[in-house]
Protein backbone atom coordinates (compact mmCIF):
# COMPACT_ATOMS: atom_id res chain seq x y z
CA UNK A 1 0.00 0.00 0.00
CA UNK A 2 1.11 3.56 -0.61
CA UNK A 3 -0.07 7.10 0.02
CA UNK A 4 1.21 10.59 -0.72
CA UNK A 5 -1.12 12.30 1.74
CA UNK A 6 0.21 12.35 5.28
CA UNK A 7 0.42 15.21 7.75
CA UNK A 8 3.96 16.52 8.09
CA UNK A 9 5.29 14.50 5.14
CA UNK A 10 5.61 15.22 1.42
CA UNK A 11 7.10 11.85 0.58
CA UNK A 12 5.38 8.68 -0.57
CA UNK A 13 4.71 6.25 2.28
CA UNK A 14 4.81 2.54 1.42
CA UNK A 15 3.85 -0.29 3.76
CA UNK A 16 3.24 -4.03 3.30
CA UNK A 17 -0.36 -4.77 2.30
CA UNK A 18 -1.36 -6.45 5.56
CA UNK A 19 0.64 -4.19 7.88
CA UNK A 20 -0.95 -1.96 10.51
CA UNK A 21 -4.55 -0.81 10.92
CA UNK A 22 -4.95 -0.04 7.22
CA UNK A 23 -3.65 -3.50 6.35
CA UNK A 24 -6.16 -5.07 8.73
CA UNK A 25 -9.00 -3.19 7.02
CA UNK A 26 -7.75 -4.33 3.58
CA UNK A 27 -7.57 -7.93 4.81
CA UNK A 28 -11.00 -8.02 6.47
CA UNK A 29 -12.86 -5.53 4.27
CA UNK A 30 -14.47 -4.06 7.40
CA UNK A 31 -14.18 -0.59 9.03
CA UNK A 32 -12.24 -0.20 12.25
CA UNK A 33 -12.14 2.41 15.04
CA UNK A 34 -9.14 2.56 17.37
CA UNK A 35 -9.31 4.64 20.55
CA UNK A 36 -5.63 4.35 21.51
CA UNK A 37 -3.30 3.38 18.69
CA UNK A 38 -0.27 2.41 20.76
CA UNK A 39 -2.33 -0.02 22.84
CA UNK A 40 -3.57 -1.86 19.73
CA UNK A 41 -1.18 -4.67 18.64
CA UNK A 42 -2.32 -4.23 15.01
CA UNK A 43 -0.93 -0.68 14.88
CA UNK A 44 2.32 -0.21 12.91
CA UNK A 45 4.55 2.29 14.71
CA UNK A 46 7.14 2.47 11.90
CA UNK A 47 5.31 5.18 9.95
CA UNK A 48 5.09 7.39 13.07
CA UNK A 49 8.80 6.93 13.73
CA UNK A 50 9.79 7.76 10.16
CA UNK A 51 7.63 10.90 10.06
CA UNK A 52 8.17 12.11 13.64
CA UNK A 53 4.45 11.87 14.39
CA UNK A 54 2.27 10.56 17.24
CA UNK A 55 -0.93 8.74 16.30
CA UNK A 56 -3.60 8.51 18.99
CA UNK A 57 -7.04 7.77 17.51
CA UNK A 58 -7.76 6.10 14.16
CA UNK A 59 -10.80 5.60 11.94
CA UNK A 60 -10.25 3.41 8.89
CA UNK A 61 -12.83 2.23 6.35
CA UNK A 62 -12.30 0.19 3.17
CA UNK A 63 -12.61 1.71 -0.30
CA UNK A 64 -14.21 -0.84 -2.63
CA UNK A 65 -14.89 -0.99 -6.37
CA UNK A 66 -18.17 -2.14 -7.94
CA UNK A 67 -17.13 -5.80 -7.50
CA UNK A 68 -16.65 -5.17 -3.74
CA UNK A 69 -12.89 -5.69 -4.08
CA UNK A 70 -10.88 -3.52 -1.67
CA UNK A 71 -8.78 -1.06 -3.69
CA UNK A 72 -7.81 1.30 -0.89
CA UNK A 73 -8.43 2.56 2.62
CA UNK A 74 -9.86 5.87 3.80
CA UNK A 75 -8.20 6.66 7.13
CA UNK A 76 -8.71 9.51 9.56
CA UNK A 77 -6.18 10.08 12.35
CA UNK A 78 -6.35 12.00 15.65
CA UNK A 79 -9.83 13.44 16.05
CA UNK A 80 -9.72 17.00 17.40
CA UNK A 81 -11.62 16.03 20.54
CA UNK A 82 -12.42 12.63 21.99
CA UNK A 83 -12.58 9.43 19.98
CA UNK A 84 -14.18 8.53 16.65
CA UNK A 85 -17.89 7.67 16.93
CA UNK A 86 -20.22 5.43 14.89
CA UNK A 87 -21.54 8.62 13.23
CA UNK A 88 -17.98 9.50 12.18
CA UNK A 89 -17.65 6.02 10.76
CA UNK A 90 -20.88 6.35 8.75
CA UNK A 91 -19.76 9.68 7.24
CA UNK A 92 -16.32 8.29 6.42
CA UNK A 93 -17.86 5.20 4.81
CA UNK A 94 -20.06 7.43 2.64
CA UNK A 95 -16.97 9.31 1.47
CA UNK A 96 -15.17 6.01 0.83
CA UNK A 97 -18.06 4.75 -1.32
CA UNK A 98 -17.89 7.86 -3.48
CA UNK A 99 -14.12 7.67 -3.60
CA UNK A 100 -14.33 4.04 -4.75
CA UNK A 101 -16.15 4.99 -7.96
CA UNK A 102 -13.85 7.92 -8.76
CA UNK A 103 -10.69 6.05 -7.79
CA UNK A 104 -11.56 3.04 -9.95
CA UNK A 105 -12.18 5.26 -13.00
CA UNK A 106 -8.98 7.16 -12.32
CA UNK A 107 -6.96 3.96 -11.89
CA UNK A 108 -8.28 2.57 -15.19
CA UNK A 109 -7.36 5.76 -17.05
CA UNK A 110 -3.97 5.97 -15.36
CA UNK A 111 -3.27 2.30 -16.10
CA UNK A 112 -4.01 2.75 -19.80
CA UNK A 113 -1.63 5.70 -19.95
CA UNK A 114 1.01 3.88 -17.90
CA UNK A 115 0.85 0.78 -20.11
CA UNK A 116 1.31 2.94 -23.21
CA UNK A 117 4.31 4.65 -21.64
CA UNK A 118 5.73 1.28 -20.61
CA UNK A 119 5.73 0.02 -24.19
CA UNK A 120 7.50 3.18 -25.37
CA UNK A 121 10.09 2.84 -22.61
CA UNK A 122 10.47 -0.84 -23.42
CA UNK A 123 11.61 -0.02 -26.96
CA UNK A 124 14.08 2.62 -25.72
CA UNK A 125 15.43 0.28 -23.04
CA UNK A 126 15.99 -2.47 -25.62
CA UNK A 127 18.02 -0.15 -27.87
CA UNK A 128 19.97 1.13 -24.88
CA UNK A 129 20.87 -2.40 -23.74
CA UNK A 130 21.86 -3.48 -27.25
CA UNK A 131 24.32 -0.59 -27.53
CA UNK A 132 26.11 -1.47 -24.27
CA UNK A 133 29.86 -1.82 -24.81
CA UNK A 134 30.46 -3.82 -21.61
CA UNK A 135 28.63 -6.72 -20.03
CA UNK A 136 28.54 -4.89 -16.71
CA UNK A 137 26.91 -1.91 -18.45
CA UNK A 138 24.33 -4.16 -20.11
CA UNK A 139 23.43 -5.70 -16.76
CA UNK A 140 23.16 -2.26 -15.15
CA UNK A 141 20.87 -1.04 -17.95
CA UNK A 142 18.69 -4.15 -17.65
CA UNK A 143 18.34 -3.55 -13.92
CA UNK A 144 17.40 0.10 -14.37
CA UNK A 145 15.09 -0.76 -17.26
CA UNK A 146 13.14 -3.18 -15.09
CA UNK A 147 12.80 -0.53 -12.38
CA UNK A 148 11.36 1.86 -14.97
CA UNK A 149 8.86 -0.69 -16.27
CA UNK A 150 7.71 -1.75 -12.81
CA UNK A 151 7.81 1.81 -11.39
CA UNK A 152 10.01 0.56 -8.56
CA UNK A 153 13.12 1.90 -6.86
CA UNK A 154 14.89 -1.40 -6.18
CA UNK A 155 16.08 -4.18 -8.49
CA UNK A 156 18.87 -6.75 -8.78
CA UNK A 157 20.32 -8.38 -11.89
CA UNK A 158 22.62 -11.40 -12.19
CA UNK A 159 24.18 -13.40 -15.03
CA UNK A 160 24.55 -17.18 -14.95
CA UNK A 161 28.05 -18.38 -15.77
CA UNK A 162 28.21 -20.79 -18.75
CA UNK A 163 29.77 -23.39 -16.42
CA UNK A 164 26.47 -23.60 -14.54
CA UNK A 165 28.33 -23.54 -11.22
CA UNK A 166 27.98 -19.88 -10.28
CA UNK A 167 26.06 -16.72 -11.08
CA UNK A 168 27.53 -13.24 -10.86
CA UNK A 169 27.14 -9.47 -11.08
CA UNK A 170 29.56 -6.54 -10.99
CA UNK A 171 30.57 -4.02 -8.34
CA UNK A 172 30.85 -0.27 -8.92
CA UNK A 173 34.32 -0.67 -10.44
CA UNK A 174 33.15 -3.30 -12.92
CA UNK A 175 34.77 -6.18 -11.02
CA UNK A 176 32.95 -9.51 -11.23
CA UNK A 177 31.45 -10.93 -8.02
CA UNK A 178 30.46 -14.61 -8.11
CA UNK A 179 28.00 -16.58 -5.98
CA UNK A 180 27.16 -20.30 -5.66
CA UNK A 181 24.52 -21.34 -8.18
CA UNK A 182 22.02 -22.39 -5.48
CA UNK A 183 22.34 -19.31 -3.25
CA UNK A 184 19.17 -17.51 -2.15
CA UNK A 185 15.87 -17.00 -3.90
CA UNK A 186 17.94 -16.08 -6.96
CA UNK A 187 19.40 -19.59 -7.02
CA UNK A 188 15.92 -21.07 -6.65
CA UNK A 189 14.71 -19.11 -9.70
CA UNK A 190 17.71 -20.38 -11.68
CA UNK A 191 16.90 -24.00 -10.80
CA UNK A 192 13.17 -23.65 -11.54
CA UNK A 193 13.37 -21.37 -14.56
CA UNK A 194 9.98 -19.85 -13.69
CA UNK A 195 8.71 -16.40 -12.71
CA UNK A 196 8.20 -16.22 -8.96
CA UNK A 197 6.18 -13.74 -6.90
CA UNK A 198 7.57 -13.62 -3.34
CA UNK A 199 5.18 -11.92 -0.94
CA UNK A 200 7.76 -11.26 1.79
CA UNK A 201 11.38 -12.21 0.97
CA UNK A 202 12.41 -12.19 4.64
CA UNK A 203 9.95 -15.00 5.36
CA UNK A 204 11.08 -17.18 2.46
CA UNK A 205 13.24 -20.16 3.50
CA UNK A 206 15.70 -19.54 0.63
CA UNK A 207 16.21 -15.82 1.31
CA UNK A 208 19.84 -14.70 1.43
CA UNK A 209 20.75 -11.06 1.98
CA UNK A 210 23.90 -11.40 -0.16
CA UNK A 211 21.92 -11.77 -3.38
CA UNK A 212 18.22 -11.09 -2.70
CA UNK A 213 16.44 -7.76 -2.31
CA UNK A 214 16.23 -6.84 1.36
CA UNK A 215 12.61 -5.78 1.82
CA UNK A 216 9.36 -6.80 3.47
CA UNK A 217 7.51 -5.74 0.33
CA UNK A 218 6.62 -8.23 -2.43
CA UNK A 219 9.22 -8.89 -5.12
CA UNK A 220 8.97 -10.29 -8.64
CA UNK A 221 11.74 -12.68 -9.74
CA UNK A 222 12.30 -13.07 -13.48
CA UNK A 223 14.40 -15.80 -15.09
CA UNK A 224 15.93 -14.78 -18.43
CA UNK A 225 15.85 -17.82 -20.70
CA UNK A 226 18.13 -18.47 -23.65
CA UNK A 227 16.51 -18.03 -27.06
CA UNK A 228 18.12 -21.32 -28.09
CA UNK A 229 16.31 -24.64 -27.97
CA UNK A 230 17.76 -25.60 -24.58
CA UNK A 231 16.00 -22.60 -22.91
CA UNK A 232 18.62 -22.45 -20.18
CA UNK A 233 18.46 -19.68 -17.58
CA UNK A 234 21.16 -17.18 -18.54
CA UNK A 235 20.23 -14.38 -16.11
CA UNK A 236 17.90 -13.53 -13.22
CA UNK A 237 16.33 -10.21 -12.25
CA UNK A 238 14.51 -9.22 -9.05
CA UNK A 239 12.38 -6.12 -8.61
CA UNK A 240 9.98 -4.67 -6.05
CA UNK A 241 6.42 -5.60 -7.05
CA UNK A 242 4.46 -2.72 -5.60
CA UNK A 243 1.26 -3.61 -7.46
CA UNK A 244 0.92 -7.16 -6.13
CA UNK A 245 -1.93 -6.14 -3.81
CA UNK A 246 -3.96 -4.77 -6.64
CA UNK A 247 -3.53 -7.86 -8.78
CA UNK A 248 -5.49 -10.31 -6.70
CA UNK A 249 -2.65 -12.16 -5.03
CA UNK A 250 0.10 -11.56 -7.52
CA UNK A 251 -1.65 -12.30 -10.83
CA UNK A 252 -0.66 -9.89 -13.56
CA UNK A 253 -3.11 -8.39 -16.02
CA UNK A 254 -2.64 -9.27 -19.70
CA UNK A 255 -0.82 -6.10 -20.74
CA UNK A 256 1.50 -6.17 -17.74
CA UNK A 257 2.25 -9.86 -18.30
CA UNK A 258 3.03 -9.27 -21.98
CA UNK A 259 5.24 -6.27 -21.15
CA UNK A 260 7.27 -8.35 -18.70
CA UNK A 261 7.52 -11.21 -21.21
CA UNK A 262 8.75 -8.84 -23.93
CA UNK A 263 11.30 -7.39 -21.53
CA UNK A 264 12.57 -10.91 -20.73
CA UNK A 265 12.98 -11.61 -24.44
CA UNK A 266 14.78 -8.29 -24.93
CA UNK A 267 17.27 -8.97 -22.16
CA UNK A 268 17.93 -12.51 -23.45
CA UNK A 269 18.51 -11.27 -27.01
CA UNK A 270 20.84 -8.48 -25.85
CA UNK A 271 22.91 -10.81 -23.67
CA UNK A 272 23.27 -13.38 -26.45
CA UNK A 273 24.04 -10.72 -29.06
CA UNK A 274 26.68 -9.24 -26.77
CA UNK A 275 28.21 -12.70 -26.31
CA UNK A 276 28.28 -13.24 -30.09
CA UNK A 277 29.82 -9.82 -30.71
CA UNK A 278 32.46 -10.48 -28.05
CA UNK A 279 33.25 -13.87 -29.61
CA UNK A 280 33.58 -12.30 -33.06
CA UNK A 281 35.84 -9.54 -31.69
CA UNK A 282 37.99 -12.16 -29.96
CA UNK A 283 38.19 -14.28 -33.12
CA UNK A 284 39.01 -11.22 -35.20
CA UNK A 285 41.75 -10.18 -32.76
CA UNK A 286 43.11 -13.74 -32.70
CA UNK A 287 43.17 -13.90 -36.51
CA UNK A 288 44.88 -10.51 -36.71
CA UNK A 289 47.48 -11.59 -34.17
CA UNK A 290 48.17 -14.72 -36.21
CA UNK A 291 48.54 -12.69 -39.42
CA UNK A 292 50.91 -10.29 -37.66
CA UNK A 293 52.96 -13.24 -36.41
CA UNK A 294 53.19 -14.77 -39.89
CA UNK A 295 54.13 -11.41 -41.37
CA UNK A 296 56.92 -10.89 -38.83
CA UNK A 297 58.17 -14.42 -39.39
CA UNK A 298 58.27 -14.00 -43.17
CA UNK A 299 60.01 -10.66 -42.80
CA UNK A 300 62.77 -12.25 -40.70
CA UNK A 301 63.26 -15.03 -43.22
CA UNK A 302 63.59 -12.60 -46.14
CA UNK A 303 66.05 -10.25 -44.43
CA UNK A 304 69.16 -12.58 -44.60
CA UNK A 305 68.68 -13.25 -48.32
CA UNK A 306 68.43 -9.56 -48.99
CA UNK A 307 71.67 -8.89 -47.15
CA UNK A 308 73.49 -11.61 -49.05
CA UNK A 309 72.25 -10.21 -52.32
CA UNK A 310 73.36 -6.75 -51.27
CA UNK A 311 76.77 -8.08 -50.23
CA UNK A 312 77.36 -9.95 -53.50
CA UNK A 313 76.50 -6.85 -55.50
CA UNK A 314 79.06 -4.78 -53.62
CA UNK A 315 82.22 -4.42 -55.76
CA UNK A 316 84.42 -4.22 -52.67
CA UNK A 317 83.21 -7.55 -51.36
CA UNK A 318 85.73 -9.55 -53.43
CA UNK A 319 88.71 -7.61 -52.19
Amino acid sequence: MWTKIAKGSNTTIRIPIHSGIAGYVVKTGRPLRVDEAYLDPRFNKEVDLKNNYRTKTILAVPIKDFTHRVIGVCQAINKDSGIFSPDDEAVCQLLANQAGVMLKNSLQFDQTFINHQKLIRLLKIGVDMYEASKLSTLLYKAENGLKEIMLADKANAYLVDPSGQVFYNFDGRGEKITYPIDLGITGLVISKGEIMDIYNPYNHPCFNSRVDLETKLPILCLPILSTKEDKKVIAVLQVLDLKVAGRGGGKQDLIESETIHLFQLQVAACIENFTKRSALKFQKAKTQAMLNFIHRKNTKEVEPDASIKEESSNPDSNN
